[in-house]
């Protein structure tokens, strides 16, 4: 959700929603990366012994041309 409205594109009004992705897996922290147009996303994952670990994941909040999510 957009807390302000957008000064550049894509142009967004305050109080607009959008779905950016969804995981299969859950997710465990997330934070702004490089401003307001990426995300950075601690996800949780386990092992085949069940052992927990975090992966991390880089999302591109602009969807226009597709998705561009980089695995860390």
């Amino acid at each position: 959700m957009w807390l302000n409205d957008t000064s550049y594109q894509p142009f967004y009004k305050k109080g607009d929603k959008e779905l950016i992705t969804r995981f299969l897996i859950p997710i465990q922290n997330g934070t702004w990366f490089r401003g307001e147009d990426h995300i950075i996303l601690e996800l949780e994952q386990k092992d085949p012994k069940g052992r927990q670990y975090s992966i991390y994941r880089i999302i591109e909040i602009d969807k226009r041309g597709g998705i561009n999510i980089v695995e860390l």
